[in-house]
């Protein structure tokens, strides 16, 4: 089957560029020989059904951004089977038969896009910076049956916007802001319990960090489902018949509020790569407690200042000394100074009183 597969693919690429072409396979049952021939006619009608796919998701592109194929400057094929003469035929025809352009070479381009990518990406290689945006081509949703209680709540709306301007202004350029973690706003509830959140809405762009808040749960622990949004445009990936991608059981709240007596703010973290795929990072309780401490803080003093200060507090004790013997010899001169004063007294009077018995 490997060598007819093979056989097969070669025989396809030569029919891209000529109507017809051989097919040979050596050895293919018991060791006997397989040959025969196909025209290009033969095979597009063999591969009839797969040519009404072609234009599908071109349409839809269209259809998702509003524009129609006036609005289309320019439109540039990529990869080895663009190169088909029906396939090229199909979208033309899609676009209203305008011009298909082929500046590219259809399979190098892709490689070496992603190689330069890739380099980028890696602390090994030191590369000239290239922009690339790239964008979630399907949306996510976060379900829970669980987080309906009436002693849930959501984180304030004030509260995420608060933190997601203080987490704008702690990174800078645009490659940062990206890549900031995000509060995810409700996407709907219902009176049955279930809670639906719009965790990673289809366009937007990679890498981001998200977060969905929870102010003081109370139940032992909780599950959520991550599941593709199959209400929007984008529908579900090609391919993917069940929008469920994962299942997740979230623990631990009440050995926390044990410990605290509260649970705090229940936050659940994830982050969408640049191959969009969406991880769980971590679940964690952050509670704020108020802690009084009491501290005594010693502070060295140098010997030289404690030499000094001695100094300074005998001088300032001798001063002190001084000036009270300075205010006893000031009260011990005027006591002297009154009893003189008094004696000169005495005097007049014992003179004024001889005066009067002489007369």
């Amino acid at each position: 089957m490997a060598k007819l597969r093979r056989q097969v693919r070669r025989t396809k690429e030569v029919l891209s560029a000529n109507t017809g072409a051989p097919f040979s396979v050596e050895e293919l049952h018991e060791g006997k020989d397989f040959q025969s021939s196909i025209k290009r006619e033969d095979f597009e009608a063999l591969a009839g059904p797969y040519w009404k796919r072609v234009a599908g998701p071109l349409t839809t592109l269209l259809r998702r951004n509003k524009l129609s194929a006036k609005d289309v400057d320019a439109v540039e094929l990529l990869g080895g089977g663009s190169r088909v003469p029906k396939l090229q035929a199909e979208l033309s025809a899609a676009l209203g038969g305008r011009h298909l352009d082929r500046h590219l070479d259809a399979d190098e381009a892709v490689v070496l896009g992603a190689g330069l990518f890739a380099a980028n990406l890696s602390s090994s290689f030191r590369l000239r910076k290239f922009g690339m945006t790239d964008i979630a081509s399907f949306g996510v949703s976060f379900e829970s049956n669980d987080l309906h209680l009436p002693t849930v709540t959501a984180a304030p709306a004030k509260d995420a916007a608060a933190g997601s301007k203080a987490a704008k202004k702690s990174k800078k350029g645009k490659k940062a802001a990206a890549a900031e973690e995000e509060a995810v706003e409700p996407l709907a509830s219902s009176k049955s319990g279930l809670v639906v959140k719009n965790l990673l809405p289809a366009g937007k762009k990679l890498p981001i960090k998200r977060a969905i808040k929870y102010n003081n749960l109370t139940i032992d622990g909780f599950s959520f489902e991550l599941r593709y949004n199959a209400s929007s445009v984008h529908g579900l990936p090609p391919g993917v018949e069940r929008p469920e991608l994962a299942s997740y059981t979230v623990a631990g709240i009440q050995d926390a509020i044990k410990r605290y007596n509260q649970s705090g703010v229940t936050t659940l973290r994830f982050e969408a790569d640049y191959s969009s795929l969406l991880h769980f990072c971590s679940a964690e309780c952050v509670i704020e407690l108020e802690v009084i401490e009491d501290k005594v803080i010693e502070v060295p003093v140098p010997a030289n200042d404690t030499d000094a200060a001695a100094a300074n507090a005998t001088d300032a004790a001798a001063g002190k000394d001084a000036a009270k013997d300075a205010a006893d010899a000031a009260d011990k001169a005027a006591d002297a100074q009154k009893v003189e004063a008094a004696g000169d007294a005495a005097a007049k009077d014992e003179q004024q009183g001889d005066k009067k018995q002489g007369d």
